[in-house]
């Protein structure tokens, strides 16, 4: 009506700055080890950043919305990391195996003492860091891999792989070695007058 104008602006800006996430380094399940905590320390923190732990394994996460959770299942875990004013995530994963290996110790024969007793030395497996217990009849001892035992009867080994703490034990059987037979000798005396032996007679 009259050709007068006006004008203003606005300024639109842009906040797509996503957040960081680090899920930690890999971890290992083992017998002496059964639950790990996962480690999400070098992560985005604050009242801004929601955090939520999920996996596929269907393993059980106590404190999935936690930095720190702890699982006891093997498999791969993922961490979501999300800045709630704008809605932008990240994820990082970290996987988590099992050693849980027992020591492979079994025995494939019976073993029986030398005749008239003595000893006999049982074997068993080697391994790296492996200790052993044996125990046995008359209070028989040892925490040789390889003992010396000198009495018949039953005679168990635990042995622990200390890498991961997995024991397995197993049980030999020792046989009593057989008597010495005994020879009783009965000899005549020689005959002067023949030069000849007489008899001899071997009673066993």
């Amino acid at each position: 009506q009259n050709g007068c104008t006006a004008s203003n602006a606005v300024t639109v800006n842009q906040d797509q700055n996503s957040p960081i996430a680090v899920a930690g380094p890999d971890l290992t399940l083992t017998c002496a080890t059964t639950n790990v905590a996962l480690d999400g320390s070098g992560s985005s923190t604050g009242g801004n950043f929601s955090i939520l732990w999920s996996t596929t394994n269907g393993g059980f996460i106590s404190g999935a919305n936690t930095l720190s959770p702890t699982v006891n299942t093997p498999g791969t875990y993922q961490l979501l990391i999300t800045n709630t004013q704008n809605g932008c995530t990240a994820t990082s994963i970290v996987t988590v195996t099992s050693d849980a290996n027992l020591p492979d110790i079994s025995f494939s024969q019976e073993y029986g003492l030398p005749c008239g007793g003595g000893n006999i030395t049982l074997p068993a497996p080697a391994g790296p860091g492996f200790t052993y217990i044996w125990t046995g009849p008359a209070g028989f001892t040892s925490n040789f891999q390889n003992p010396v035992v000198s009495n018949a009867g039953d005679y168990t080994v635990i042995v622990t792989n200390a890498a991961n703490g997995c024991t397995n034990s197993a049980t030999v059987h020792v046989y009593p070695g057989p008597a010495i037979p005994q020879q009783n000798f009965a000899v005549t005396d020689l005959p002067c007058s023949t030069g000849s032996f007489g008899a001899i007679d071997m009673t066993v």
